[in-house]
């Protein structure tokens, strides 16, 4: 097993950011792997599911990235920083980040296309392949970590501008929802 809380204080002193280790998943994300909670800090890596080590490295890594992307946006490209306020599900269930809060609506479409929206929103192509480069670098350009990285890709690119109209669908849903309140 990779030593999760020793890279957690390595990166965090590399990249001058503060994040917090929990082994305890938080609910309703009991079968995940891991992921960061910008409003505590926190990074939650799941004990109960058994991996490989460069398949737990590389999920570590991956929210790592996250935690820097939203503790030093600065680094990152305006369109990265936009898409930081939005997320969306592989199921259509999309979320805004207002004020600290997050509001949930529903966009349609078929099951690959919502997966691609998904795989290829901005933070999170560039959180896994900033996994998938450093993770190749400890392990090698072994074929199982590329396997993992290409199942976390889209199967076609999805432009930014495509991904402004869906932001834009989910602001009218959400606005149209808290005019309702």
């Amino acid at each position: 097993m990779i030593d999760i809380a020793k890279i957690i204080n390595e990166y965090c002193f590399e990249n001058k950011i503060t994040v917090g280790l929990s082994l305890e998943m938080p609910s309703g994300y009991e079968t995940a792997n891991g992921m960061y909670d910008d409003e505590t800090k926190m990074i939650y890596m799941n004990p109960n599911i058994e991996l490989p080590e460069y398949e737990q490295a590389f999920y570590l890594y991956h929210e790592l990235r996250h935690a820097l992307q939203y503790n030093q946006s600065e680094g990152f490209s305006d369109e990265l920083i936009m898409s930081l306020g939005y997320v969306i599900m592989f199921d259509g269930t999309c979320y805004k980040n207002i004020d600290g809060r997050y509001f949930e609506c529903r966009i349609e479409g078929e099951e690959d296309y919502l997966s691609d929206l998904y795989k290829g929103q901005l933070y999170e192509a560039d959180a896994n392949h900033y996994a998938y480069e450093t993770v190749k670098k400890a392990y090698g350009d072994i074929p199982e970590l590329k396997e993992l990285y290409d199942f976390f890709r889209p199967a076609r690119d999805v432009s930014f501008d495509e991904y402004k109209t869906i932001y834009q669908l989910i602001d009218e849903k959400i606005q149209l929802m808290l005019a309702h309140f």
